[in-house]
């Protein structure tokens, strides 16, 4: 038992075992054509390019607990900002591009799902 909550908090097995389960989401996702995010161009992606920012935004998106502010703290690794605004796009590399449009789309599931619950209770 000791060994499995080690191997939980150990970041680097934690990345390694996200980046298989996106690599096998991406095999199984591209081959079924369930979504353009890994097929043509984007079926490049290379999991090894994955970081643990990526990892903890899929973490709050496997949860449910992802909120519009984690989308946008994650963007930050993509642009140079200065003083609140954008200044241009950094240097990322494609696979984490793909990973952020597949994520962003399963992320905004979540929210409208989240949106739809607060608004339904809020008709009570």
């Amino acid at each position: 038992m000791m060994s499995v909550e080690k191997k939980e908090q150990d970041p680097e097995s934690r990345l390694h075992d996200f980046r298989s389960e996106i690599k096998a989401i991406a095999e199984t996702e591209g081959q079924e054509g369930k979504t353009a995010h890994f097929q043509g161009e984007n079926s490049a992606l290379d999991v090894n390019d994955l970081t643990i920012d990526d990892m903890n935004l899929w973490t709050k998106i496997k949860d449910g607990s992802v909120t519009r502010n984690d989308l946008k703290e994650h963007d930050q690794g993509f642009y140079l900002v200065e003083e609140g605004m954008r200044k241009g796009r950094l240097n990322v590399p494609l696979s984490r591009k793909i990973f952020r449009a597949f994520a962003a789309n399963r992320a905004s599931s979540i929210l409208a799902e989240r949106q739809l619950v607060d608004l339904e209770k809020s008709k009570r």
